[in-house]
C-alpha cells in the first residue's frame, strides 16, 4: 500500500492521498550491514519533486570497553 505525505517543519507528516500537496513516500531500502558493529539511522525527508524521499544512513557505534570477556559486570 502506497503512502502519501507532506514535509512539514522538515518532518515528513503522513496524509491520506487527495489532501493538499500530498506526494507518495518512497522509503530506501535498508542495505545489509554488519549490526554489531554498525546502525542504521533515517535521513531527514526530501522533496524529490513528485515524491517525498526517506534515506537511511548506516553508522559506525562506537566501541565501548566493557572488560574482557568472561568478566562479569557488577549489578
Amino acid at each position: 500500500m502506497q503512502g502519501y505525505g507532506i514535509i512539514q517543519n522538515g518532518q515528513l507528516v503522513r496524509v491520506n492521498p487527495g489532501y493538499p500537496g500530498a506526494k507518495p513516500v518512497v522509503y530506501e531500502d535498508v542495505p545489509l550491514f554488519d549490526q554489531e558493529t554498525h546502525y542504521v539511522v533515517q535521513c531527514p525527508p526530501v522533496d524529490a519533486g513528485n515524491h517525498i524521499y526517506m534515506g537511511v544512513e548506516v553508522r559506525e557505534m562506537e566501541q565501548v570497553d566493557d572488560g574482557e570477556m568472561g568478566e562479569e559486570m557488577p549489578v
